[in-house]
């Protein structure tokens, strides 16, 4: 089965913006192929990073100094009870910063 989650986020005063995805069935697995990201922060060029179910530069997955828009093919399979979280920094206060997952829903394991 597809898996495609989308998430948007308001950057706070201090340019910061965080989303999180997640299996919520239990038994689900997600397997992501690609992480698509963007903001509308047109003065400031946020940068973007992903982590793996805590922020932490032990959890990191994936950054960009472009955290306007991005994509990055990856390859993470997350289970029940895990996480991905997107977190963007130094971007325009007020903008929205939305991040895009696709891959495979894998179903029981």
């Amino acid at each position: 089965m597809r898996l495609q989650e989308y998430r948007p986020a308001t950057a706070d005063a201090n340019g910061r913006a965080v989303v999180i995805f997640q299996p919520l069935r239990s038994f689900e697995r997600w397997h992501i192929t690609l992480m698509n990201i963007q903001s509308t922060s047109s003065v400031k060029v946020p940068q973007f990073r992903a982590y793996r179910n805590a922020e932490g530069p032990s959890s990191l997955v994936d950054s960009t100094y472009d955290g306007n828009q991005n994509v990055s093919n990856t390859d993470i399979t997350l289970e029940t009870g895990e996480s991905i979280i997107g977190v963007w920094s130094g971007a325009d206060a007020g903008s929205i910063c939305s991040m895009n997952i696709q891959g495979e829903i894998l179903g029981l394991r």
